[in-house]
């Protein structure tokens, strides 16, 4: 259901947005972007961040370096 988190982690999630590209740009970009996520469990991102039960912990998992 829409608003619910998924329940298995080391899932591909998908991230889209039009927001800035850098943080230097001025402007955001005229296509919408998409990048691809891994899902981790809370936990792991609990050690690294200040998270909430009402936030999913994911990143790239080239990029990522919470494990």
């Amino acid at each position: 259901a829409l608003g619910q988190f998924p329940k298995d982690v080391n899932i591909t999630a998908y991230a889209l947005g039009w927001g800035l590209l850098n943080e230097d740009d001025a402007q955001t970009p005229d296509l919408l972007q998409n990048t691809e996520l891994i899902v981790y469990n809370n936990s792991v991102c609990e050690k690294t961040f200040d998270i909430t039960s009402a936030q999913m912990c994911a990143g790239k998992k080239e990029k990522t370096q919470l494990a």
